[in-house]
């Protein structure tokens, strides 16, 4: 097409070459090629392409003249006949149909009048009519069964239904992207050309963008289109796609996208795992070109995986990594690229084998004011109990250390505790909250049949069975109970525990009773998962209690098959649990908004 009173082939070869020099590798529209700032032009048909007139010819033309004289030649511009009367612009786009019987090559004018009296013209060349030929780009008028509308076509998107008797463009979204530096917009339809297409915006007298290009899939076309500023203000825009055989466009209303939804799926590959995300906005629509940052951990890792990736045409980041087997991976809407999370920047977590959680919030009874007698603090007493059950807790903390049973077992020495019976479980803190009878001694080196009868001390069973009576749950707190720190000897501990735990709350007591121990006891880390690994093995739920530098690491890998919750390490070393909301799926707010 071009302007009338040039010699249009000759003109826009010069124009197309001239920028080529500048960018060879950039496809050109040649219809946006021209310096001259046109009154009308035809964003479809275009040139040297073909249109079937089984139905008529779809013409769309934006012009800033009053009205539109079509008319059409088939003499190579010799001689052109009106194609029915001056039509008048609607907010400046003429949109008709051509319905002609003529087949073969023709050329399409457009006249537009001007308000100073003068007319501006431009010119399809070439256009090959043919009741069968070219591609269709055809979303039939149907209903969809899904949504119950009446479809107009012909895209899926943009989408055009029929509201009170005449068809109306459904707004498309279109998103400003930060990592790309564009304002795109995703365009989908059924074709019947196989070979690349490309898609659009074309405005009256300016430069169209180099057009993304990709080939249809399964009868379907899914391309990016960039958006300018000026369309992007006016909220407005044409579509125009095209596989170099055929074309169609259609102007539609724009909204601005907000990310409010991701996705993520794990694949299997390469020993480990790709993630790929998916981005929606608040009608489920995917968002192009949206920065997608993966983050999270692997087990045992303290470097956090850090991919950044923009959204295809389907809303779709695959990120570049294999990510271990077994580690918590989160897909963030990074928009401001500032690589955190923000409150407004929606996530997604995918957990992949087995591994350690952040310990979830709970409503924990916890009491450590001195009590003369019991375990040496209120809230290793009865009467902690009590007021656990009274403040309506469903949970109490718990201290335990460990004695052994009889004078027996303790001549006998660690080495000889071998059978549960040759230990007790004593519900107290220890030092520095010991009980006043106790001094600065230790439970470990007493015997409990010598220290029963102290007011208000309980073993394990006492303990489990007053908190069942009313209600609680136990988180036991396992304090310094080395020289008991043999695998062999915990074995024997964490036996006599869980019986006490079965008796007291039945065949529920795994989910009633919980074992944690403080990263920063005496004997470290290696101690402290040694414990949590013994009461593992045992049936217990295990949480880690991290303290100090323990705070800013993960634990070793090998550790997260047995520790199931951590507490107090930094908010994003451990997975969380997701929220419900993860696996819920967008809901659109208008049902024609529905993703194809």
């Amino acid at each position: 097409m071009a302007l009338l009173g040039t010699h249009p082939r000759r003109r826009l070869v010069a124009a197309a070459a001239a920028v080529a020099a500048v960018a060879p590798t950039a496809s050109i529209d040649i219809a946006h090629a021209d310096t001259t700032v046109a009154a009308v032009v035809f964003y479809t048909p275009v040139d040297a392409q073909t249109a079937r007139t089984g139905s008529g010819v779809h013409l769309l033309l934006g012009t800033s003249g009053k009205s539109v004289q079509l008319s059409y030649s088939t003499d190579d511009g010799a001689n052109w006949s009106p194609i029915g009367g001056p039509l008048t612009p609607s907010a400046g786009m003429v949109d008709t149909t051509w319905v002609t019987a003529i087949s073969g090559k023709v050329d399409l004018q457009a006249t537009a009048s001007l308000t100073d009296g003068s007319t501006s013209s431009d010119v399809v060349e070439d256009l090959m009519l043919s009741p069968t030929g070219g591609t269709q780009f055809t979303e039939p008028n149907k209903t969809d069964p899904s949504t119950h509308e009446t479809l107009c076509g012909p895209f899926v998107r943009p989408r055009i239904k029929v509201v009170k008797g005449t068809c109306s463009a459904v707004p498309l979204g279109f998103y400003t992207s930060r990592l790309t530096g564009l304002t795109q917009a995703r365009v989908s339809g059924r074709t019947t050309g196989t070979a690349v297409h490309s898609a659009i915006a074309p405005a009256l007298g300016t430069s169209a963008p180099v057009a993304a290009a990709a080939a249809p899939s399964g009868g379907y076309f899914r391309l990016p289109v960039t958006l300018s500023p000026a369309q992007v203000a006016a909220r407005r825009a044409v579509v125009r796609v095209t596989d170099g055989v055929s074309s169609e466009a259609v102007e539609t209303p724009l909204y601005a996208q907000i990310v409010t939804h991701v996705r993520s799926t794990a694949i299997p590959y390469a020993g480990g795992y790709v993630i790929r995300t998916q981005l929606a906005d608040q009608y489920g629509q995917p968002v192009v070109g949206a920065p997608a940052r993966l983050t999270g951990y692997a087990n045992g890792s303290s470097t956090p995986v850090n991919q950044l990736v923009a959204t295809d045409v389907n809303g779709e980041a695959t990120f570049p990594s294999v990510v271990p087997p077994n580690g918590f991976y989160i897909a963030v809407a990074d928009l401001d690229l500032n690589g955190s999370k923000a409150a407004s920047e929606p996530s997604f977590e995918t957990v992949v084998g087995h591994l350690a959680h952040a310990a979830p919030g709970r409503a924990l009874y916890h009491n450590n004011a001195r009590a003369k007698g019991a375990g040496g603090t209120v809230g290793d007493s009865r009467r902690g109990t009590a007021n656990a059950a009274a403040r309506r807790y469903q949970w109490i903390d718990q201290d335990g250390h460990l004695s052994y049973s009889t004078l027996a077992a303790r001549r006998g020495g660690t080495r000889q505790a071998s059978q549960p019976g040759h230990l007790t479980w004593v519900n107290a803190h220890g030092a520095p909250y010991n009980p006043r009878w106790l001094g600065r001694g230790r439970f470990e080196t007493r015997v409990w049949s010598g220290i029963r009868k102290r007011r208000g001390l309980r073993n394990a069973d006492m303990t489990f069975q007053q908190n069942a009576a009313r209600g609680l749950s136990v988180e036991w707190e396992v304090k310094d109970i080395r020289p008991f720190a043999k695998t062999a000897v915990l074995n024997t501990a964490f036996a006599s525990l869980a019986a006490s735990a079965r008796r007291a709350y039945g065949s529920n007591w795994q989910n009633r009773v919980q074992i944690k121990v403080l990263s920063n006891l005496s004997g470290g880390q290696r101690f402290g998962l040694r414990v949590l690994k013994a009461a593992h093995a045992h049936g217990f739920s295990t949480m880690y209690l991290a303290r100090g530098a323990a705070t800013r690491h993960q634990i070793p890998a090998s550790a997260h098959g047995y520790v199931d919750f951590v507490r107090g390490a930094a908010g994003t070393l451990y997975a969380y649990d997701p929220p419900a909301w993860q696996k819920d799926k967008p809901v659109p707010k208008d049902p024609a908004l529905t993703a194809r």
